[in-house]
């Protein structure tokens, strides 16, 4: 079988194929390829799959897992968030797909690192392997601290996110065929990065993007260092409706305006929900972002459809296993690039990683 990157495929299992890279892209992915793309998995993927949604019970979280369902076949999902009756609806809205989906809530208190470990020990308890692992969860509360002693903030939407991937790596690493982690958080916007004030007590607001978004993109490197069987997405899913504000009704009064505005003029990333969700759908299952040692009996994905190659990583290079993506599903360009590889070559990553170490063990231990 010919092979979208150029090369040639064969397949070794029902859920796996062997595509050596030849190409790299760094250009657009229009939605009438991810859609064609994601038509076909239920026909390349045939695991069938296990996969892990946290936070999806709102928002693009819930766009993607209505999604996943809605393409794949068969698929086992544990939904992970705060609503039952969300989780509800979701589930009704699911079963309505045919599909074969088995959905299970776990609900769960997301903020505190105790709680993460627990809901992961629960999971572990049923599945001996995950095929994705997608995490949309997060607020935008910057001024207090959790019980454990984290900023809000960084406690759902970093120290959260890489404890679930820290925990859940065996059964990443043990599934057979597609072995992928998609963060939904801001890809592609890397920054200035400060070490020694990792949750940003003395960064700017208009530096914690960057600061955050730089310093889980080295997180996500030093993991996928230790696990190459594994690929790694970190992505910006541009301006999409969400429930991450529902706390603050004052930026809530003005998020109609800017929706509309965004829509009119076509500035500011605006993505249409079901897009989002299909564009989620596509970075968790495309050959398009493997793994940087898939393995001889591994699949990467489902193949690239025509005008699509595989994506460079966060090192500038084809398929290195660690991505960042943006709404179009655009690989960081060459300023991004360069700015994690400045961070690299000062040490950055395992500094950081070794403070998200130190303050885990200081949590657990308590």
């Amino acid at each position: 079988m010919r092979s979208q990157y150029g090369g040639t495929a064969q397949r070794t299992s029902h859920t796996t194929f062997q595509i050596k890279p030849q190409v790299h892209s760094h250009t657009m992915v229009t939605y009438a390829q991810v859609q064609a793309s994601n038509e076909t998995i239920a026909s390349q993927l045939t695991g069938p799959l296990v996969a892990v949604f946290i936070g999806a019970t709102s928002g693009i979280g819930e766009h993607s897992v209505k999604r996943f369902a809605k393409r794949t076949k068969n698929a086992k999902i544990y939904l992970l968030g705060r609503s039952q009756a969300a989780a509800d609806r979701i589930k009704g809205e699911i079963d309505a797909f045919g599909t074969g989906t088995q959905l299970e809530f776990l609900p769960a208190d997301l903020s505190l690192i105790r709680n993460v470990d627990k809901i992961c020990a629960e999971i572990q308890a049923k599945e001996k392997a995950i095929n994705v692992l997608f995490m949309s969860q997060g607020n935008a509360n910057f001024r207090t601290k959790t019980e454990e002693g984290l900023n809000s903030l960084w406690a759902v939407g970093f120290f959260g996110r890489l404890r679930f991937i820290h925990n859940l790596v065996p059964q990443l690493s043990a599934a057979s065929g597609l072995r992928r982690v998609v963060s939904v958080l801001a890809g592609t916007k890397e920054g200035p990065v400060y070490p020694e004030d990792l949750q940003g007590s003395k960064v700017s607001l208009v530096q914690t993007r960057g600061h955050l978004v730089s310093a889980f993109t080295l997180s996500l490197e030093q993991i996928a260092a230790k696990n190459p069987t594994i690929s790694f997405v970190h992505d910006y899913p541009g301006f999409v409706r969400g429930s991450l504000l529902r706390d603050y009704p004052l930026v809530q009064a003005f998020l109609p305006v800017a929706w509309t505005f965004t829509r009119l003029t076509g500035l500011g990333g605006y993505v249409e929900e079901t897009e989002s969700g299909e564009r989620h759908v596509f970075l968790a299952t495309s050959v398009r972002y493997p793994p940087a040692s898939p393995g001889e009996s591994s699949a990467q994905g489902v193949p690239l459809v025509d005008g699509l190659a595989v994506s460079i990583g966060t090192d500038g290079k084809p398929g290195s296993g660690v991505y960042v993506a943006d709404e179009a599903c655009e690989a960081g360009n060459a300023k991004v690039v360069a700015v994690l590889e400045g961070h690299r070559q000062k040490g950055y990553g395992p500094k950081i990683f070794a403070t998200v170490q130190q303050e885990w063990a200081r949590i657990t231990s308590a």
